[in-house]
């Protein structure tokens, strides 16, 4: 659920973003375990369940101290916020679309030029309907990597005591099993209102399939009693997620110390001057994305370490909560 519905987030508005997931579990619901349905309800990340009901040897907050800095290239999904892209395309679009994923999924298109790429997606006035950049997006989520060596992850956490059919255990609110062997296109209809539903679609049923064929299963449950570190280079292999996804992902599900910077954070710890604004003389195609977050990250977790995760997370949360009100991005 939290990887789904992390990709589910990116770039979009926050209600854009529920609607969708909350469509695809309409779509897709998980079956309720019998005699099980008290437990399977949410459990909110400050809750200490996993300490009292599993008997897991989880590695000490103290070892996130220096180890939080992402040195990774920002993920193409965490910047770009102000290219948000809305759900509404026409029959034409849908059509040229589909066509071209078809094509994708039967050769291998990565070395065309672009030229070649874009006469697939024109449209009756012979304009292509996307650009290049979003073309070979599609193309990059259906490469298939051997990323089987993970799973040497998940044996060191059913050797530390996990167990996958513990009652405690969190129940998705989605039948990924379903999701990962429906049509993309169907997937896609349920997700359309957050807008890039097609590459969406095909982004989740990539990571759905590389995950049952890697584990065996859709839980990552397991995640939670491996060390921190592990957890967060595993995070980092997953498509689609970058430094910002990952640290949301760590601190909100798998209750780790960490503090996720998105846009709203950074701008309100720049404007409060609690990070020290730096020249960007070489790069100033980025100046529309300034601040960066990735800097904004690197220099504010040095200073946060020390901070207990649950005042992490209600910093989070009230700093997300103040961007999306106040400190909003304005374009001269």
């Amino acid at each position: 659920d939290s990887v789904v519905g992390t990709f589910l987030t990116q770039n979009v508005a926050d209600h854009l973003s529920s609607n969708a997931f909350m469509i695809l579990a309409a779509k897709f619901p998980m079956n309720k375990r019998k005699g099980n349905a008290e437990e399977c309800s949410y459990v909110p990340p400050s809750t200490v369940y996993v300490k009292e009901n599993l008997n897991l040897t989880k590695a000490p907050d103290a070892g996130d101290s220096t180890n939080s800095v992402f040195t990774n290239p920002i993920d193409c999904e965490e910047v770009g916020y102000g290219e948000e892209v809305k759900g509404s395309y026409g029959q034409e679009y849908k059509t040229i679309m589909e066509k071209f994923l078809a094509i994708i999924k039967e050769k291998d298109i990565s070395t065309w030029e672009k030229d070649d790429l874009l006469n697939l997606v024109k449209d009756k006035s012979e304009k292509p309907i996307c650009t290049e950049k979003t073309l070979r997006k599609f193309i990059a989520t259906l490469r298939v990597e051997d990323t089987a060596h993970w799973d040497k992850l998940r044996k060191e956490a059913y050797g530390k005591g996990y167990d996958n059919g513990s009652k405690t255990r969190i129940t998705d609110k989605v039948n990924w099993e379903a999701v990962q062997k429906a049509s993309f296109v169907d997937v896609a209809k349920c997700i359309a209102g957050r807008g890039q539903h097609y590459l969406l679609a095909l982004r989740i049923q990539a990571f759905l399939t590389r995950i049952k064929k890697d584990h065996g299963s859709f839980d990552l449950d397991w995640l939670r009693c491996l060390p921190r570190e592990s957890a967060k280079k595993y995070l980092l292999s997953i498509n689609g997620l970058g430094a910002k996804s990952v640290d949301c992902i760590r601190l909100l599900s798998l209750e780790h110390k960490a503090f996720p910077v998105d846009v709203n954070v950074a701008r309100i710890v720049t404007r409060l001057q609690w990070v020290e604004l730096q020249c960007c003389s070489e790069e100033f195609h980025s100046v529309d994305l300034y601040p960066l977050m990735q800097d904004v990250q690197s220099y504010l977790w040095p200073r946060l370490c020390t901070i207990d995760k649950e005042k992490l997370y209600e910093l989070h949360c009230l700093m997300i909560t103040f961007g999306k009100v106040f400190a909003i991005h304005k374009s001269d």
